[in-house]
């Protein structure tokens, strides 16, 4: 089975995030919820999911189907403020119930780094587990640990797994995502980058610039 948010994760940049020319507001003014909210109903309202494509720091060419020498981590994304309640107001309303402005229980000023990853093999069920700690840098005050950590519970689905000879078949592999929230600043509004090993030794290094998100 296919994960369901696979697909929107497919709109995403390949390398660098290319976000809209907005600075992240932290914390997130009133105007700015009330945007989210809204924006959050229209998407629901809409065909197509829910795309994240304005937050992709990393992404493979291909969510559906692992290419040789491809490591487990298949995406990375940042959670703003407004795009945590935007994805709150989506997911209410989705759901059938009502929108409010109160939409993100999170502390107002941190942003969620998360990364989504897949087994490279059928017997990967501790995936997460093998994942290196992060490195989260900014230029304006240097590393900073994490405020918390979300995990979701590792689960088995159907990979396309691309062979030497250029072959695909379908393969049993284990998926989940670690969620890394960092307490920031409104003056934090600047560069950043984000480090992180695999289980496989792979090392991904991404470089983002806060000024560029909403």
């Amino acid at each position: 089975m296919t994960p369901a948010w696979m697909p929107a994760l497919l709109l995403g940049a390949t390398a660098v995030a290319a976000a809209p020319a907005a600075a992240v507001e932290l914390p997130l003014s009133p105007e700015g919820r009330l945007a989210a909210v809204e924006a959050g109903r229209r998407m629901a309202g809409a065909e197509g999911g829910y795309p994240v494509r304005d937050y992709v720091l990393f992404e493979t060419d291909d969510a559906l189907a692992m290419q040789p020498g491809e490591g487990e981590i298949y995406a990375v994304t940042l959670r703003t403020p407004f795009e945590r309640a935007r994805w709150t107001s989506y997911t209410r309303a989705r759901q059938g119930g009502p929108a409010t402005e109160a939409v993100d229980p999170q502390p107002a000023e941190t942003v969620d780094v998360v990364v989504y990853v897949r087994s490279t093999e059928s017997r990967g069920h501790d995936v997460l587990d093998r994942l290196g700690l992060p490195v989260f840098t900014l230029a304006s005050r240097g590393r900073l640990e994490p405020l918390a950590v979300e995990r979701s519970r590792p689960f088995r689905g159907s990979q396309m797994v691309v062979r030497a000879g250029g072959q695909a078949r379908p393969a049993e592999r284990w998926f989940g995502t670690i969620a890394w929230r960092f307490q920031l600043a409104a003056g934090d509004a600047g560069p950043l980058s984000f480090e992180i090993v695999d289980g496989t030794g792979r090392t991904y290094r991404l470089q983002a610039d806060l000024a560029h998100f909403r």
